[in-house]
């Protein structure tokens, strides 16, 4: 009888000596094991009914701090409510707003880190009926890399500046004369593509979300000097995965 209940005493202060502790902003706190934290939230089962209970979760922004059974301490009092899904590193986004210059455009996105502050992502733009663009210049199709760091992130609102390189393939039909008659020539065109910009990410669910973003740069002409400023604005739909 004395050695069960040594071994329930023992028990009980190994449990009490071992548990994490979750204070949450409005005051309580309860004793538990945490079993996870993500970029928005923690899973963890309570104390008292470690081996057959429940896994709970709760959204980090609900949490002041956690004590965990070592006595270190981490603090969650700057997390707030975030709308996006963080947990999903990929976003592949739309741009109608191209649709009224006879193009279509996607941005494929992945985001890197935990924080997912930083990210890369890959713009693509092909221009539709391309023979009615020879005379001003629109590239046929264009391709690049860029960067976005997003810096600040409010509910439902995600705000970014961005650095984007591209590559850029035109063809411009021009007048040229040749033994005293003048005849249209079409002249491929290479170009070098630089932007820098904002862009606000509204996300209206955790997954989806429209973007509205402008960029202003430069492009130049491969094997030439001839340059010209250039601008592009971003207003679409986009979708995490």
């Amino acid at each position: 009888m004395k050695s069960i209940t040594l071994i329930l005493t023992l028990l009980s202060f190994h449990l009490l000596y071992s548990q994490d502790t979750i204070r949450f902003k409005n005051g309580n706190q309860i004793a538990v094991k945490v079993l996870e934290i993500s970029s928005r939230k923690m899973s963890y089962k309570r104390t008292d009914n470690l081996e057959n209970g429940p896994v709970y979760v709760v959204s980090l922004s609900t949490v002041k701090n956690v004590k965990y059974e070592n006595g270190t301490i981490e603090n969650f009092e700057g997390v707030r409510q975030e709308m996006a899904d963080l947990s999903k590193r990929h976003l592949l986004e739309f741009n109608f707003a191209d649709l009224l210059f006879s193009r279509t455009s996607i941005n494929y996105e992945v985001f890197l880190g935990q924080k997912r502050k930083w990210s890369l992502f890959v713009p693509f733009r092909l221009t539709f009926n391309q023979k009615s663009h020879q005379w001003n210049g629109t590239p046929w199709y264009e391709g690049g890399i860029g960067s976005k760091y997003y810096m600040l992130r409010r509910g439902y609102f995600n705000l970014a500046a961005s650095l984007e390189t591209n590559y850029a393939y035109a063809q411009n039909q021009t007048f040229v004369q040749q033994n005293g008659i003048w005849e249209t020539q079409q002249l491929p065109r290479h170009w070098l593509i630089f932007y820098g910009g904002l862009d606000m990410k509204v996300n209206f669910r955790p997954r989806i979300g429209v973007n509205v973003g402008f960029g202003f740069g430069g492009k130049f002409r491969v094997s030439s000097n001839e340059s010209h400023p250039q601008a592009k604005v971003d207003l679409g739909f986009f979708f995490r995965f």
